[in-house]
């Protein structure tokens, strides 16, 4: 929990109170920061941030969120390995640029000399 002092607010946007030391605050997953009573109060009610309102998710939300985040990764890092064939492919690509290359040099410098 952060401290008073250690937060870019210096109030509380659901009671409008300044935050005092030896107050218990709760940052929310966004930073926004509140006086630990006021968003538990406020979140019974709402689960839009009070600041901006944007959803907070919920735990089974926030889960299923970091699940589909992984899986993209995941699939990703799968792409990005190519099989046996793709890199067959990719490396005979590889060489015929370095022989046009190697042609485009020596055609060049038989052009400048």
């Amino acid at each position: 929990m952060p401290a008073v002092g250690e937060t870019r607010e210096v109030d509380c946007a659901v009671c409008l109170e300044d935050f005092k030391k030896g107050d218990n605050l709760r940052m929310m997953p966004c930073c926004h920061t509140f006086h630990q009573t006021c968003i538990f109060h406020w979140l019974v009610v709402s689960r839009l941030c009070p600041v901006y309102r944007f959803m907070t998710p919920s735990s089974d939300e926030e889960r299923l969120l970091d699940e589909q985040a992984e899986a993209v990764y995941a699939e990703v890092c799968q792409l990005a390995v190519p099989t046996g064939e793709e890199q067959r492919m990719l490396d005979e690509e590889e060489a015929r640029a370095v022989d046009m290359d190697d042609g485009d040099e020596d055609m060049i410098v038989n052009i400048i000399d």
